[in-house]
């Protein structure tokens, strides 16, 4: 059986803090590995199941850059995507937000102090 997007989101007590913001209707999708993306450069790589995780540092210098993000990560099959809000990110856009709920593409938020390096060695583990 496959571990899916709910199960490793939320098992543990939720400890990294993870809110799901939009896309419910996927939250059961199957979550074959997890990336840390900073770029859109690797996304062509994708195979479909990946969950992604950003801080959305590139926003800083192209503001539209997550708008574009999201719907490149769903056209590639993309589990979900995890949003480290507080400095780069303080907030989703209603737009993205609408997006991802017609999609069925979840769209998390994690609070900016928990360390994204611990969850992403967790849940790495939790698949292996």
């Amino acid at each position: 059986m496959s571990l899916t997007l709910k199960t490793l989101c939320t098992e543990n007590d939720n400890q990294f803090k993870l809110t799901l913001r939009a896309g419910g209707n996927g939250y059961r999708n199957a979550v074959a590995w997890v990336h840390m993306v900073e770029d859109d450069y690797v996304i062509p790589y994708f195979h479909g199941s990946e969950l992604v995780v950003t801080t959305g540092i590139k926003t800083e210098s192209e503001p539209g850059w997550l708008s574009g993000l999201v719907r490149e990560l769903h056209e590639r099959g993309v589990a979900g995507l995890i949003v480290n809000t507080g400095k780069y990110i303080l907030d989703i856009p209603e737009d993205i937000l609408a997006y991802c709920d017609e999609a069925e593409f979840p769209l998390l938020t994690m609070p900016w102090e928990i360390h994204v390096t611990e969850m992403l060695q967790t849940f790495c583990t939790r698949i292996i």
